[in-house]
Protein backbone atom coordinates (compact mmCIF):
# COMPACT_ATOMS: atom_id res chain seq x y z
CA UNK A 1 0.00 0.00 0.00
CA UNK A 2 0.89 3.45 -0.30
CA UNK A 3 1.69 5.92 2.39
CA UNK A 4 1.96 9.47 0.90
CA UNK A 5 -1.68 10.19 1.49
CA UNK A 6 -0.20 11.23 5.53
CA UNK A 7 -1.69 11.27 8.43
CA UNK A 8 -4.69 9.87 7.35
CA UNK A 9 -6.84 11.85 10.21
CA UNK A 10 -6.95 15.07 7.73
CA UNK A 11 -9.44 15.76 5.94
CA UNK A 12 -9.23 14.47 1.96
CA UNK A 13 -7.71 16.79 -0.47
CA UNK A 14 -10.00 18.04 -3.17
CA UNK A 15 -8.16 16.36 -5.57
CA UNK A 16 -8.54 13.36 -3.60
CA UNK A 17 -12.43 13.77 -3.43
CA UNK A 18 -12.33 14.15 -7.14
CA UNK A 19 -10.83 10.79 -7.82
CA UNK A 20 -12.58 9.04 -5.51
CA UNK A 21 -15.90 10.58 -7.14
CA UNK A 22 -14.19 9.89 -10.48
CA UNK A 23 -13.75 5.94 -9.68
CA UNK A 24 -17.39 5.47 -8.64
CA UNK A 25 -18.87 7.27 -11.15
CA UNK A 26 -16.53 4.96 -14.00
CA UNK A 27 -17.47 1.58 -11.57
CA UNK A 28 -21.67 2.96 -12.07
CA UNK A 29 -20.95 2.88 -15.75
CA UNK A 30 -19.06 0.29 -16.52
CA UNK A 31 -20.89 -1.91 -14.06
CA UNK A 32 -24.62 -0.77 -14.86
CA UNK A 33 -24.96 0.57 -11.73
CA UNK A 34 -27.51 3.60 -10.51
CA UNK A 35 -24.97 6.41 -9.41
CA UNK A 36 -27.26 7.61 -6.27
CA UNK A 37 -28.08 3.83 -5.64
CA UNK A 38 -26.54 1.73 -2.61
CA UNK A 39 -23.95 0.03 -4.95
CA UNK A 40 -22.44 2.72 -5.78
CA UNK A 41 -22.77 4.29 -2.11
CA UNK A 42 -21.49 1.02 -1.19
CA UNK A 43 -18.23 1.43 -3.54
CA UNK A 44 -17.35 4.60 -2.18
CA UNK A 45 -17.46 3.56 1.15
CA UNK A 46 -15.09 0.78 0.25
CA UNK A 47 -12.96 3.28 -1.56
CA UNK A 48 -12.57 5.31 1.14
CA UNK A 49 -12.00 2.93 3.20
CA UNK A 50 -8.97 1.79 1.30
CA UNK A 51 -7.80 5.02 1.03
CA UNK A 52 -8.10 5.81 4.64
CA UNK A 53 -6.20 2.66 5.25
CA UNK A 54 -2.69 4.12 2.83
CA UNK A 55 -3.87 3.18 -0.41
CA UNK A 56 -4.16 6.05 -2.69
CA UNK A 57 -3.19 5.18 -6.25
CA UNK A 58 -5.93 5.25 -8.62
CA UNK A 59 -4.97 2.40 -10.19
CA UNK A 60 -4.70 -0.01 -7.40
CA UNK A 61 -7.73 1.64 -5.97
CA UNK A 62 -9.78 0.57 -9.33
CA UNK A 63 -8.35 -3.07 -8.70
CA UNK A 64 -9.45 -3.82 -5.57
CA UNK A 65 -12.58 -2.35 -6.02
CA UNK A 66 -13.27 -4.63 -9.52
CA UNK A 67 -11.62 -7.48 -7.47
CA UNK A 68 -14.53 -7.00 -4.98
CA UNK A 69 -17.13 -7.01 -7.29
CA UNK A 70 -16.05 -10.50 -9.19
CA UNK A 71 -15.86 -11.82 -5.36
CA UNK A 72 -19.12 -10.77 -4.83
CA UNK A 73 -20.20 -12.11 -8.06
CA UNK A 74 -18.74 -15.57 -7.65
CA UNK A 75 -19.99 -16.11 -3.92
CA UNK A 76 -23.67 -15.83 -6.08
CA UNK A 77 -22.81 -18.27 -8.39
Amino acid sequence: MNASSGDRSQPLAPAHVAMIQKLVADYCLVSKVEPGGAEASHAAKELLKWFQAGETDATRLRELLYSRDLSDEHSRL
